[in-house]
């Protein structure tokens, strides 16, 4: 009980640091709703995605709204809104007649029509500063942005694994009915980015520790220097066939959408266990050109095959365990069975409308993975 009352005690002091930290109207806060709802829409109704990348690129951009004038392609692929054509009419547009002195000079950009204006307004301005071409250690702790977040949740309804067991008289699950999530973010402008972020699932016992734990520093633009990832990040090169671990639209009713836009390394703050990657990645290069390269090493949760035998002493995998919930003893077993290691790397040429790359990537497990036949 004294467990739960500090954590209703966290919860509310939390939340008014995040409401003195955003003093965001009740409009502008809707409005990056609406526009997750518009996209959710026009979705296939099976489709199973994970928006926090989305919604914090949203979020910021209300807060912080994007430069037209030095935004880059990455950039404005990240507003989900604009397809290629309308991104590389922007440039043409922007190096026919200048840099943009209204945003309403969108007007006159061919591809852009009102609906997609109006969508964009609140996400956007004109200027002619941004990035580090102004950089200074007094602009980072001036213009800095510090977002703390708390979130509990809990199921009303008694569930099956909290009912004791009538043989032993213990419940299934070791935890408790309350799940906990606690994210720390710092950010300057679109160029730096760090944070730490715990949490426990419902059911899961804090006797282990938190759950689950991730951390990273990610750089963006800095010159030749266009991303540098160190702890946890995600990757989308290509169209997902081969390197592909974030949000990735299915069937939709967006035609911006046929064609996925691969935005290469970004930093990440979700979690899901198993879509991200952890280690260190670098991308460098200029206008046109681009080099990447990749290292991840993390644990996975797996299966040991029943009754496999020890082969030169390592354990036969039958499946992988993707959910992330470690609640009872069968699931705390596998839990970080599996080590995965993963690199690779990405070369990319860019001009005008054009845009060819290769991409090469090796996947390596500690142990032998067989698929079970018994099913």
């Amino acid at each position: 009980m004294k467990r739960i009352n500090f954590f209703i005690v966290l919860l509310f002091t939390l939340v008014a640091l995040e409401a003195w930290a955003q003093p965001n109207s009740a409009e502008e806060s809707n409005v990056v709703e609406q526009r997750i709802e518009s996209i959710s829409s026009l979705l296939d109704e099976n489709s199973e995605l994970d928006y926090t990348a989305l919604v914090e690129d949203l979020n910021y951009f209300l807060v912080h709204p994007l430069n037209l004038n030095q935004a880059s392609a990455a950039d404005l692929q990240s507003l989900m809104v604009l397809s290629d054509t309308q991104i590389n009419a922007l440039f043409f547009h922007i190096k026919k007649f200048g840099p943009l002195r209204s945003v309403f000079e969108l007007q006159q950009v061919r591809g852009f029509d009102a609906g997609t204006i109006r969508w964009l307004l609140p996400f956007v301005f004109v200027s002619e500063s941004v990035g580090f071409n102004d950089f200074s250690w007094l602009r980072l702790k001036e213009e800095g942005s510090h977002d703390l977040m708390y979130r509990t949740r809990t199921t009303l309804q008694k569930q099956a694994g909290f009912i004791a067991d009538p043989n032993t008289g213990e419940p299934a699950y070791l935890g408790g009915r309350y799940g906990h999530y606690l994210r720390y973010r710092f950010q300057y402008r679109r160029n730096i980015f760090a944070g730490v972020t715990l949490e426990n699932d419902i059911g899961e016992s804090f006797q282990q520790g938190l759950d689950f734990k991730s951390a990273g520093i990610f750089i963006r633009d800095a010159k030749w220097l266009k991303a540098l990832a160190i702890g946890d990040y995600q990757v989308q090169f290509g169209q997902g066939l081969t390197c592909w671990n974030s949000l990735g639209f299915g069937k939709s009713a967006y035609a911006v959408q046929v064609k996925k836009n691969a935005q290469g390394l970004r930093p990440y703050s979700s979690v899901n266990e198993n879509l991200f990657f952890r280690g260190v990645a670098a991308t460098v290069g200029n206008k046109n050109w681009s080099l990447s390269a990749f290292a991840s090493r993390k644990k996975l949760d797996a299966n040991v095959s029943g009754d496999s035998l020890v082969q030169d002493d390592g354990l036969v995998i039958s499946s992988l365990a993707l959910g992330g919930l470690h609640r009872t003893i069968q699931e705390l077993a596998d839990k970080d069975v599996l080590t995965e290691t993963v690199y690779g790397g990405n070369i990319q040429y860019e001009k005008g409308v054009w845009k060819t790359g290769v991409v090469g990537v090796v996947q390596e497990f500690s142990d032998s993975i067989q698929a079970r036949n018994d099913w």
